[in-house]
């Protein structure tokens, strides 16, 4: 699975668009893509041989490397406090892996 994938996983699971995830600023839009900047640094800890790097992700995104990295400590911070973010995040992980 290459991260394509995952974001597609992604928005699909939260029946949303692809292009939307990518690039609107709107709430459900964001908060999906810090799950797939999530997914995608989780899943390249996962692989040795396979790295990407912050500015890697954030180009995926039409972001730069710091707006990644906060994206990612969001998504952490939101599945701690906000049981619906958690349930959404759970629910695309999930997703991946079967």
């Amino acid at each position: 699975m290459n991260y394509a994938d995952i974001i597609v996983t992604v928005a699909r699971t939260l029946e949303l668009n692809v292009e939307d995830v990518r690039y609107s600023r709107v709430l459900r839009h964001r908060e999906a893509r810090y799950i797939c900047i999530y997914l995608i640094r989780e899943k390249t800890y996962q692989k040795i041989n396979q790295v990407i790097t912050w500015n890697m992700i954030g180009k995926l995104f039409n972001r730069n490397h710091s707006t990644a990295i906060a994206s990612y400590n969001r998504c952490i911070e939101f599945a701690k406090v906000d049981k619906e973010f958690c349930n959404k995040l759970l629910l695309c992980r999930e997703s991946l892996y079967y």
